[in-house]
């Protein structure tokens, strides 16, 4: 499957994830928040309304904690997923990307997709 990530502001600039402004965030979906370097450094990844979960996540003292772990900024990147492929979609980018926080992903069939990075 390949999705079409959003993870740049209108400037260019990698989305932040403490700045999003998460009102403007309509999409539901998968989304990965990370620490971008050389190799980028995946902090979570997750599915669903993806306002709300990273409303949520914003206050989520696993991922604080991963956070602050890191001197550079975190960043996310969200791409929109038919709510059926969420799950499966969600599974692979763990699988790939083995986040610090989250330990339970759905036990679906993985669909490839295309990474944010």
């Amino acid at each position: 499957m390949q999705l079409d990530w959003v993870y740049l502001d209108t400037n260019g600039f990698l989305l932040d994830f403490d700045r999003l402004n998460l009102a403007q965030v309509t999409q539901r979906g998968v989304y990965m928040i990370y620490v971008p370097g050389t190799p980028a450094t995946t902090i979570y990844v997750g599915k669903g309304d993806i306002a709300d979960r990273l409303a949520a996540h914003r206050n989520d003292t696993r991922i604080l904690t991963a956070r602050s772990l890191f001197t550079q900024r975190a960043c996310v990147g969200f791409a929109s997923v038919p709510a059926l492929s969420q799950a499966g979609v969600e599974r692979y980018l763990a699988r790939r990307h083995a986040p610090l926080v989250g330990e339970r992903y759905p036990a679906v069939q993985e669909i490839a997709v295309n990474s944010l990075y």
